[in-house]
């Protein structure tokens, strides 16, 4: 099985590809990458905050199919975008966040994943 970059995010759910949009629905239920296969199985916070790039990167992919992932979870109402600013003021990066419904469905992708790793 394949996986993102080689984070752990995995790239083949069954006998299919994973869409970009399923890989960061899993990052963002795990919190980032996670480190090695058994993280997989424990949930992270649901939330990360890092750049379109990083998330590219950790992803394996390019910063405008990432863009195409967040809209397409937005308007399926599994994540919500936080905007978030410093104390100074500046922009930061977006912080986002897995909704219950997203939470339902990272625990079926993330278990679908985990039952691959067994075999």
């Amino acid at each position: 099985m394949g996986h993102a970059a080689e984070t752990g995010i995995a790239m083949r759910l069954g006998a299919r590809h994973a869409f970009a949009h399923e890989q960061l629905l899993m990052l963002i239920a795990l919190g980032g990458a996670p480190k090695c296969a058994g993280d997989l199985e424990r949930f992270g916070t649901g939330t990360v905050s890092m750049p379109k790039q990083q998330i590219a990167r950790e992803l394996g992919t390019c910063s405008k199919t990432v863009e195409r992932s967040v809209h397409r979870l937005l308007l399926d109402g599994l994540i919500e975008r936080v905007a978030r600013t410093s104390e100074s003021g500046a922009t930061m990066c977006n912080e986002y966040r897995l909704t219950d419904d997203g939470w339902d469905a990272a625990r079926r992708l993330v278990s679908t994943v985990a039952s691959q790793l067994q075999r």
